[in-house]
């Protein structure tokens, strides 16, 4: 996660999820991984929860969003976000499929 932005997400909130260690024994070809970056609304549970799907194999192992939310959205009060200086984050992994042949 980058807070201001990672580069080209200036002025947005990056969110990377990132396969390190993930089992084992590594799988002999890439691993699919179909899941949500979640962004808890912590006032009324309207949360943002927008769905990826990525090929996760050496050398490409992070992906996500560089301008997953505007920064003046994340830190708008109506949207619940940012609530006491504090933000929520989760990741729901809908689909996980390590093999040699995708």
């Amino acid at each position: 996660m980058y807070p201001k932005g990672d580069k080209g997400g200036e002025g947005h909130l990056s969110f990377y999820l990132t396969a390190t260690d993930y089992v084992t024994n590594l799988p002999k070809g890439p691993t699919l991984a179909v899941y949500k970056l979640r962004l808890l609304d912590q006032l009324k549970r309207n949360h943002k929860e927008p769905e990826y799907q990525a090929l996760f194999a050496p050398g490409a192992n992070s992906w996500g969003c560089s301008k997953y939310i505007p920064l003046t959205e994340l830190h708008s009060t109506s949207n619940g976000y940012l609530v006491n200086d504090q933000i929520y984050l989760s990741v729901e992994f809908l689909i996980v499929s390590t093999t040699e042949y995708l």
